[in-house]
């Protein structure tokens, strides 16, 4: 795992370094800068596999690479690259990308299975192409005007380039404000953008056009339904042992995140089996029972055998990462399960250097309460009928707001201002959120369309860029089994009855579960990280909420007399807004963080 940046012009060694140095927490085993034909190329590395310095940049006949991530079908590709007599000279799962491409141009990039951001430079043609993994697990950011193009693994690395004008997009503060963070190729910085999961840049140096493509999707399809579910679940069971088992390719110590649920619990299983010995690590939550699931990690700890690590988080242990999180975050996220994610990274980063996680698995299983809620809302409403209002009083259908409007509507992943509250809040025109998943498959597949929408958007844009930005602030790699491309296809085509059984989601991996674990554990209800920021901001962290009101009222942007109102109603208990409230304490850090414009 690795942090990349480049940019076109002069050499310029000293602003490569400065890039570099940025992010350097990405990777400190190698520092490495190369600047070739128009060219400027620089790379932090974290040796994982192959850990042979002089490794980068990659060179193959007339292209030159530099990578952050990993290939995790290296052995197989290798050996197809080996029957066309093509001889790889190191052990690093990256050697095989350049000679793929040479071979098969841009339907190379689909055969990869991993997690990356990759940029080549094809010298002959002076062309530099960037690829990003097929689900959105590495970032790469990009900025391009009058000629200069410029990218790097974080949003940070871009604030040297003189032309790039650190003003905010109000585009997606809106969607910020409302889903947590911003949707497809925005970013926060006018003018700088992100490459989509699944697709690739190519810039010409000499013409200096762009262009943009996908080079894989999904495929949708059916077949299922005539299965029997005993022989669905030993095919999981194969297609998430293999996904794990493609996954532990490393040279050094691989560990695992054990949440105590069962996607975590399943990972640390198949690991521990393949590994024969596991490092795990967990988060619990003091004096907060109800957010606190350390209880179950340590059960599993305890029948799996593994050398397991608690990290325990309060007030007190996340009040440094607050202090700091304009710089950890890179571009605001409103998820406060990053305050636990970086305490647990901290931990983990002292005993090993990779770890599995279970990101993905709410999305491909149908995991996440909404999508039940949602199919159950729709049943209803289709049992009232037309005049299923006159039913229920208006006093309560401000209560059942998903069986009185259209899913399109109201759908929403986390929540946080609504869009009347945020109509409120700032000074500036908002829209209301598009879903074009939901619209296109709100008739025939509801649930499908959700699950796509969340692999679109709410998965790659605030889960993984959470991982990835916390996780890589401690110098760690995270890797996410369940984001196997095969798995991934395989599950979202599943019928509805197997993701979700008597408002259970993740059936199918429950029931491959009960196999090793007891049905209580198994199919106890959904927790995730509840953090207790509510508490928090009443105390430990009062000050970062009382401050966050001082910035609002400093920006035009905001209405703050709305948003002060807001926190001395969290302050005074008359309700709990600590998602509201946390999102502008980002925001406002992050601003200050990179002097950000408005």
């Amino acid at each position: 795992m690795c942090g990349i940046v480049g940019f076109t012009g002069e050499e310029d060694r000293r602003l490569v370094s400065k890039k570099l140095k940025i992010i350097e927490h990405r990777g400190r085993d190698e520092f490495v800068v190369r600047h070739d034909k128009g060219l400027n190329l620089g790379m932090n590395r974290l040796a994982i596999n192959d850990l042979t310095k002089g490794l980068f940049p990659m060179r193959y006949k007339h292209y030159v690479m530099i990578f952050n991530g990993e290939i995790y079908n290296y052995s197989e590709l290798k050996n197809n690259l080996f029957q066309k007599g093509i001889k790889l000279k190191t052990r690093n799962d990256g050697e095989v990308i350049l000679p793929l491409l040479d071979l098969y141009k841009e339907k190379a990039f689909k055969l990869l299975e991993g997690m990356f951001a990759i940029a080549i430079f094809d010298t002959r043609k002076k062309k530099l192409i960037l690829i990003r993994d097929k689900f959105g697990e590495k970032p790469l950011y990009y900025f391009y005007k009058n000629g200069y193009f410029s990218f790097a693994s974080e949003l940070k690395a871009l604030i040297f380039d003189k032309k790039v004008n650190f003003k905010i997009n109000l585009n997606s503060l809106n969607e910020y404000l409302q889903q947590g963070f911003a949707f497809g190729n925005k970013s926060f910085v006018k003018g700088v953008k992100k490459l989509n999961p699944g697709c690739f840049l190519e810039y010409d140096l000499k013409s200096q056009k762009i262009k943009k493509e996908s080079y894989w999707q999904l495929r949708i399809q059916s077949g299922f339904e005539k299965i029997p579910e005993f022989i669905l679940i030993d095919e999981l069971e194969l297609k998430l042992k293999e996904a794990i088992r493609k996954r532990l390719l490393s040279d050094v110590e691989i560990g695992c995140f054990l949440s105590g649920g069962i996607d975590s619990s399943m990972i640390a299983l198949y690991a521990k089996e393949f590994l024969g010995k596991l490092k795990t690590f967990s988060i619990s939550f003091e004096g907060n029972k109800r957010e606190d699931e350390s209880e179950y990690s340590r059960k599993v700890s305890t029948w799996l055998d593994t050398d397991h690590k608690e990290i325990r988080c309060n007030g007190k242990s996340v009040k440094p990462i607050v202090e700091n999180i304009g710089k950890y975050i890179d571009e605001p996220i409103c998820d406060t399960a990053v305050l636990p994610t970086f305490l647990l990274a901290k931990e983990a980063r002292k005993k090993v250097k990779v770890v599995l996680s279970g990101g993905g698995a709410d999305e491909i299983f149908a995991g996440y309460h909404r999508y039940w809620q949602e199919l159950l809302a729709i049943k209803i409403r289709g049992l009232l009928g037309e005049n299923g209002g006159k039913i229920l009083s208006k006093f309560t259908r401000g209560r059942f707001n998903k069986i009185f409007t259209s899913v399109n509507d109201h759908y929403s992943t986390q929540g946080i201002w609504n869009y009347d509250e945020l109509n409120n809040l700032v000074n500036f025109n908002c829209k209301k959120l598009l879903f074009p998943f939901l619209k296109k498959y709100i008739k025939d597949n509801l649930l499908l369309g959700m699950q796509l929408t969340d692999l679109s958007g709410y998965l790659p844009e605030q889960l993984l860029m959470k991982v990835d930005k916390m996780t890589m602030s401690n110098n760690l790699e995270s890797r996410a089994p369940y984001l196997d491309t095969d798995l991934v296809g395989w599950a979202l085509n599943l019928p509805e009855e197997l993701k979700i059984s008597n408002r259970h989601g993740k059936y199918l991996l429950k029931k491959l579960g009960e196999r090793y674990f007891s049905k209580s554990f198994t199919w106890r209800p959904k927790h995730g990280f509840y953090v207790p920021i509510n508490n928090w901001l009443r105390k430990e962290l009062k000050k970062e909420a009382l401050d966050s009101v001082e910035k609002a009222g400093g920006m035009e942007i905001f209405k703050s007399k709305y948003y002060e109102k807001i926190v001395k109603k969290h302050m005074s208990r008359e309700g709990d807004y600590g998602d509201k409230i946390w999102s502008m304490i980002v925001l406002s850090k992050w601003m200050k963080e990179y002097n950000i414009d408005v």
